[in-house]
Parts: C-alpha cells; sequence; structure tokens
C-alpha cells in the first residue's frame, strides 16, 4: 500500500511538472500574454521592493524642491517621475503606491473567490434549498450598486485599509459563486464523477478533490480579471477619498492629490494614471491568453488558425 502511494505521488509530481513547463512553454509563444505577465509580476516586483529601490520615502517633504518635471521633461536624474507640490518624490510614492493597491487587490480577490468558490461549489453541488438560498443572496446584493454601496458604508463607518478590503470583498464574491455553480452543474453529471458516488466518497472530498481541480483553469482567468478590476475600484474609491488615506500612498490617492495641478503638474496625474491603464491592461491581455489556454475548442482554433497563416506564408 505505501508502494503505491508512493507511486502516486511520483505520477502526480511528474505531471505537475509536466503542466508548470507546458502552460510557460505555451506563454512564450504569445506576445501579447507574455507582455501582460511580465508587466504584472514587474508590478508586484516594484511594490515588494520599494524600500530597496528608491532614495526616498514617499512622505519626506522638500518644498524647495515642489513640482519639479519628470526627468525627461527637463527635470533632475534625482527625481526620475519629479516631484509634487509638497516636494515629494513622485516616483517614489507611485512604487510605494503599488505595495498598496497590489496588497488590497491580492487580498479582497484571494478573499472574495474562497467565499464565492465555496458557495458555489455548495450551491451547484447540493442544488434545491442550499441553491435557492445562495442564488437569493446574490440576486439581492446584485441589486445594489457595487461602488456605491462600498462609499456608503466606507462614509457611515469611517474609510480605512482594512474596512476597503472587506467591502470590496463583499461586492466581489459573487461574481466567482455564479461561475463556479454553472460548472459544477455541468460537471456533476460527468461518468467520473457519478462514479465517485457509487464508490462511496463523501461529498466534500468530491467537491474538492474531483469538481475543483477541474476548474482550476477558468478560474484562474477569473482571478486575473477580478485583480485588475479591484485595482481599479481601489483607485476610484480612494480617488473619491473614500479609500486609502493619508500618509499612506495609493495609486488612486496620488490622482486625487494630483488632480488640482493640471495646469503647473500634469505629470501627477499624467504618470499614476499611467500606471493604472498599464497594469490593467496588461491584466486583462494575460486573463485573454488564460482563457484561450484553457479552452481546449478556442486553443484549437487559435493555433489553427496559426498554422494556416504559415502554410499561407511559405506557399507565396
Amino acid at each position: 500500500m505505501n508502494d503505491l502511494s508512493y507511486l502516486e505521488s511520483e505520477d502526480l509530481a511528474s505531471l505537475d511538472t509536466k503542466s508548470v513547463s507546458k502552460f510557460f512553454g505555451e506563454l512564450s509563444r504569445s506576445l501579447t500574454g507574455l507582455l501582460g505577465c511580465c508587466v504584472v509580476l514587474l508590478s508586484i516586483l516594484l511594490g515588494a521592493l520599494a524600500p530597496f529601490i528608491t532614495k526616498y520615502g514617499p512622505n519626506d517633504l522638500k518644498l524647495g524642491d515642489r513640482l519639479i518635471p519628470p526627468m525627461f521633461f527637463g527635470g533632475s536624474s534625482d527625481h526620475i517621475f519629479g516631484t509634487d507640490a509638497l516636494g515629494r518624490d513622485l516616483f517614489s510614492r507611485v512604487v510605494f503606491g503599488a505595495r498598496v493597491s497590489l496588497f488590497v487587490a491580492f487580498v479582497v480577490v484571494l478573499i472574495a473567490s474562497l467565499i464565492g468558490i465555496s458557495a458555489g461549489l455548495l450551491a451547484g453541488f447540493y442544488g434545491r434549498w442550499i441553491d435557492q438560498l445562495i442564488m437569493r443572496i446574490i440576486d439581492t446584493q446584485l441589486a445594489f450598486p457595487g461602488i456605491l454601496l462600498a462609499i456608503v458604508i466606507l462614509y457611515a463607518i469611517g474609510p480605512s485599509i482594512t474596512l476597503l478590503i472587506v467591502v470590496l470583498s463583499i461586492n466581489g464574491w459573487m461574481v466567482h459563486a455564479r461561475m463556479v455553480r454553472g460548472l459544477v452543474l455541468s460537471l456533476k453529471t460527468s461518468e467520473f464523477i457519478e462514479a465517485a458516488e457509487i464508490a462511496g466518497t463523501r461529498p466534500l472530498r468530491i467537491m474538492f478533490r474531483h469538481i475543483l481541480p477541474n476548474l482550476s483553469s477558468m478560474l484562474l482567468t477569473l482571478v486575473v480579471l477580478e485583480f485588475a478590476r479591484i485595482i481599479l475600484a481601489e483607485a476610484a474609491l480612494s480617488f473619491l477619498g473614500y479609500g486609502v488615506q493619508a500618509p499612506n500612498a495609493s495609486w488612486g490617492l496620488i490622482l486625487a492629490e494630483g488632480q488640482n495641478y493640471l495646469s503647473s503638474g500634469w505629470w501627477l496625474v499624467m504618470i499614476p494614471g499611467m500606471v493604472i491603464a498599464v497594469t490593467v491592461m496588461s491584466a486583462n491581455l494575460f486573463a485573454s491568453w488564460l482563457r484561450v489556454y484553457a479552452d481546449p475548442k478556442l486553443r484549437e482554433k487559435q493555433y489553427g488558425r496559426n498554422f494556416d497563416r504559415k502554410v499561407k506564408v511559405r506557399n507565396d
């Protein structure tokens, strides 16, 4: 019995290694997918290493250096992105702001996906009154505008990073739950699920050992899309004054502080706005590639189209 378990673990390890190598091999063939993945990873890396790659702190004031333009527009090499109205280095604030914005997005997606996946598995697998209860809760919550509900809660209780994470998580779990429920309903009648039930496998083991691994590729695509959406949501709430508060720095807060200096310091809005746009667009590009990678039909169409192009070029 121990030998069989050892062999099974060896097979699973080799299968995981092959899956990872196949994933990165396919990713390297897609320019847009690889570019999107690299930009997102670079943003995360810069945020994680912010204290080690910046010369100034995000709140270091130096009024004598206020409103210095970016280095490429006649500014100083000491301030690559220029400075704001209080003389703070904009590059340091953007990099430190990445730590807060991406941390909020990561934690929100983690919490929302855990709640949503669990609720979707229960609703799709058990059905009946559990399905009805969870779906009615989702329908009721979707009847309220998410951003408006977040603003009301943050205004009533008081803005903070912790409350911001809680509010955005409450607004995000429904997407995961509805998607997982639909996928579980289609998988529940599969032969391998019926065989597991006949063998007497416990429901929780069936859900988390047999059904959930078959949803991992599609869920990964949804997680990346939600990651991009939460970045925008956090930036919007912080811009309106209901998200991250000073002295912390986030991309939305930097935009809010720079909006009053558009005529004299356009870079205070342009640079953080471009950083948000590029990061979100890169995440969406990576998610689009993941969607093709996870769907065999889309992969077949994509590779078939590329093969036809290569044949046509050779014939010409």
